[in-house]
């Protein structure tokens, strides 16, 4: 591994944090501030992408399962999981475990958080190129 000097390490520290709190910033005005809730949606959205690159449709995992993954708790997870369901991007199935609503191949939520999903692939990309320039 390619040991980093002082200004190496901060110029791409600098970078990282940028884009994280851009980012963050972004997604929590996209939830009302709930952060919780977008970590919630995320643990269920790569549970399914997980499915999907494993060539099945979709899915479920319970709330116990996402409570243990990001130390919220069990009735705090089942909230924000409600309030996605509201929201018509989750559902919960038979047994209580929980997934995407998909239509045809696409999330419910990835069409409702498409402008999102746009900026954050764009900070990604000049993340990407900002990080070439420097290593």
């Amino acid at each position: 591994m390619h040991e980093l000097t002082r200004d190496e390490y901060l110029a791409i520290q600098y970078q990282f944090v940028e884009l994280f709190i851009e980012h963050l910033t972004d997604v929590s005005s996209a939830f009302g501030g709930d952060l919780q809730e977008m970590l919630v949606l995320a643990i269920v959205g790569q549970v399914c992408i997980r499915a999907v690159e494993k060539g099945q449709e979709n899915a479920p995992i319970s709330a116990s399962r996402i409570s243990d993954v990001t130390a919220i708790p069990r009735q705090t997870v089942r909230r924000k999981l409600q309030s996605l369901e509201r929201r018509g991007w989750v559902r919960q199935i038979a047994g209580g475990g929980w997934e995407l609503i998909m239509i045809d191949g696409t999330s419910l939520a990835q069409a409702g958080l498409r402008e999102l999903d746009s900026r954050g692939i764009e900070r990604a990309v000049r993340f990407v190129r900002n990080m070439r320039a420097l290593v």
